[in-house]
């Protein structure tokens, strides 16, 4: 016989307020009511889990993809970070992760510009918030390279 969930609320409710029998703590339900509770939470939680990948272990399988154009690789990657973020992962793109490879302001600059309807305009003090940050070094005047810590740019991202 199916009940409907005000009859099944009526008939827990029922349950919880009879009096304990013998060898129960007084308050607690009388046909183990929690336990069914709980179960119904867990495998909500389960549920939900499963669906959204909240509260997996496993980080995302996916890699940075430098192969990409610049265009795309903005717009799968760059598009809504800070600015700072912004400038680091442009670099990084230009020097596809090369720690060691160079790359001159005018380059950015004109990556930037060919991309200013993903990236908005570029502001000057980008390159000073991102050495500050750390995601990139100068090791001269209107150069940058990859800092060793380039890859937290990237952290939502298995390998890089």
């Amino acid at each position: 016989m199916e009940q409907s969930a005000g009859g099944l609320r009526r008939e827990l409710h029922r349950n919880w307020a009879r009096p304990a029998p013998t060898g129960q703590l007084a308050g607690q339900p009388r046909h183990g009511i929690h336990v069914v509770r709980q179960f119904l939470r867990d495998t909500q939680s389960e549920d939900r889990t499963a669906e959204t990948g909240v509260g997996k272990t496993q980080q995302s399988q996916e890699t940075v993809n430098f192969r990409l154009n610049e265009r795309a690789f903005a717009d799968k990657y760059v598009k809504g970070k800070a600015p700072e973020i912004r400038f680091g992962m442009i670099v990084a793109y230009l020097a596809k992760g090369d720690q060691t490879k160079e790359i001159t302001i005018g380059d950015i600059k004109g990556a930037w510009g060919r991309m200013t309807s993903i990236l908005k305009s570029f502001n000057d003090k980008y390159p000073t918030v991102a050495k500050t940050k750390g995601y990139v070094d100068s090791p001269r005047k209107s150069v940058y390279v990859l800092s060793s810590e380039w890859k937290e740019l990237f952290r939502e991202y298995d390998e890089v």
